[in-house]
Order: C-alpha cells, then sequence, then structure tokens
C-alpha cells in the first residue's frame, strides 16, 4: 500500500524523466542537418516499484564521407576525435572536420 508521499513522489520522478526524453528529442530535432552530429536515444525501464528509469543511448556509428571545396577540410574513418582550439584558448574535441583558421 503507497501513501499519498509516495505516489506524488513517484509522479514527480516520472514527469522528470518524460522531460528528459522530450529534451533530448529536441535536441536530435534542432541538430539533424548539423555536420557530424551524433544523435541520442532515450530509453525507458519501468521498475518493480513503479519509478521510472532513463537510459541514453549516443549514436556512434560512422557517417558518410563526403568531398569538398575546402582544402582544409577532413575525415575521421573510424573512432576518434580531432582536437581543436576553441575562441577561448581551450582545447576541445570534434568529429566535424570542417576546418577553418582563425
Amino acid at each position: 500500500m503507497y501513501n499519498m508521499q509516495a505516489v506524488v513522489r513517484k509522479g514527480i520522478n516520472n514527469a522528470t524523466i518524460q522531460f528528459e526524453k522530450l529534451g533530448y528529442i529536441a535536441n536530435n530535432l534542432a541538430n539533424y542537418s548539423t555536420t557530424a552530429y551524433k544523435s541520442s536515444a532515450f530509453e525507458q525501464l519501468m521498475r518493480e516499484d513503479g519509478y521510472v528509469d532513463g537510459a541514453i543511448r549516443r549514436n556512434t556509428l560512422q557517417g558518410s564521407i563526403r568531398t569538398s571545396k575546402n582544402p582544409l577540410d577532413i575525415a575521421i574513418s573510424g573512432e576518434g576525435y580531432i582536437p581543436v582550439v576553441s575562441k577561448d584558448g581551450e582545447i576541445q574535441y570534434t568529429r566535424d572536420g570542417a576546418l577553418k583558421i582563425g
């Protein structure tokens, strides 16, 4: 038998999980045409106690390699990331090979 506080707690937890799932869906839609974007899948599990748990799965599959007219463009075949320097001077990692100077 559940008390009212447990029912409310489950409802809040499950609503939070659904909100997080919508965030990943929105992010996938917003970045659909972004070069080198890796989509995320959100999987839900219902535990025995009625709580919903979520797991995030990142798509790490190799995308298509296309030729371009930019002589600085590169492509990664297989695993790995390209270290780049941001405008703030920090080293960041990307799989987007559309490089430019400046």
